[in-house]
């Protein structure tokens, strides 16, 4: 039986978007496919429902869904909230169970008849983003959000709080990459691990007094297997990617055990430590269909593992959507 007092917050994000990215041969194709759109619809919908057998429901996860909606979309399916707007009703079935709709932009321009990242323009930033929310907001009224590419700056984190968010879940503490050829990638050296209020002067720092109103809730890291961190380099290479090396990696539930395994025995351990600790991971939709490193298989493994530690440990699993869990913290954090 659980012990008063020890609980485990679960906050899972899905950066839902159509399957597929538009790297390698895509980046050249302004052409979207519907059936990739319909391929994560399914997916998801096949999660939910397994998950609801697999998971006692006093430990049931609850999804925060974020919802492509920025140039990308309107350029290559016609419509900013194209995902909101073509399957509205499954996730508003998702969102009248408890789970949550939020927002995942990215910053993709067509340019030179390629497909670029964008993360210098800001003019075009804050027009994506602008525009991109808006129309999110005619189908559903996002509080979350995470960039794609785990991408921020200042100029976005001031754009995504005058919109009106509420929580950012895009931090990746002591991660920084750079792809060469489309320009893609984040930094996030220095930043907090644990929730934070940024400065305006810098993402990455707390700030107690000149802050941006917008809750920083970083993904929760786990340790790479000493062989996967030996062999990314060469990876990282063939891709043209640029890495600050790290022993650590973003946690993603619907990876392999073995990646995962180090951060549930440390969020116990501070759980046990504290009182309380908080697992904050995200996936795509697009690793659900994978069977190799990524599969809805492992994301139920990965479930019922913390399930079955949090059960022999005496911990509460509590699953909670971000916009609950920044909620909470701004409560609790009120009351000190």
């Amino acid at each position: 039986m659980a012990l008063a007092g020890k609980e485990i917050k679960l906050i899972i994000g899905c950066d839902c978007e159509p399957v597929g990215d538009p790297i390698g041969p895509a980046a050249f194709s302004r052409r979207g496919r519907r059936e990739n759109w319909d391929l994560a619809v399914r997916s998801l919908r096949t999660l939910t429902e397994r998950l609801k057998t697999a998971v006692p429901s006093e430990f049931a996860p609850k999804l925060t869904i974020l919802l492509r909606s920025d140039t990308y979309m309107n350029d290559v399916f016609g419509d900013y909230a194209y995902c909101a707007r073509a399957s509205y009703e499954f996730f508003d079935g998702l969102r009248s169970e408890g789970h949550e709709i939020g927002w995942h932009p990215h910053l993709w321009r067509w340019l030179n008849d390629r497909w670029t990242a964008e993360v210098n323009d800001v003019s075009f930033m804050k027009d994506c983003f602008g525009r991109g929310f808006n129309c999110l907001s005619d189908y559903f009224q996002a509080k979350s959000v995470r960039t794609g590419w785990n991408f921020m700056s200042n100029e976005i984190m001031y754009t995504l709080e005058s919109l009106g968010l509420q929580a950012d879940f895009s931090a990746q503490p002591g991660i920084k990459f750079q792809e060469i050829t489309q320009g893609y990638g984040c930094d996030w050296i220095g930043a907090p691990t644990d929730f934070y209020f940024p400065s305006r002067g810098d993402y990455r720092t707390r700030s107690a007094t000149d802050a941006v109103h917008l809750l920083e809730m970083p993904i929760t890291l786990t340790e790479t297997p000493d062989l996967v961190r030996w062999i990314r380099p060469i990876a990282d290479r063939f891709r043209k990617i640029q890495r600050v090396p790290s022993r650590y990696e973003p946690l993603n539930i619907a990876k392999n055990l073995m990646f995962n395994k180090a951060a549930f025995f440390e969020a116990v351990s501070k759980c046990n430590a504290r009182g309380m600790s908080c697992i904050l991971t995200s996936f795509h939709p697009s690793d659900l269909t994978h069977a190799r490193l990524f599969s809805m298989d492992f994301f139920i493994i990965n479930m019922k593992f913390l399930v079955s530690l949090c059960r022999k440990e005496g911990v509460r699993l509590i699953g909670m959507t971000a916009t609950q869990a920044a909620e909470e913290f701004l409560v609790t954090n009120s009351q000190e």
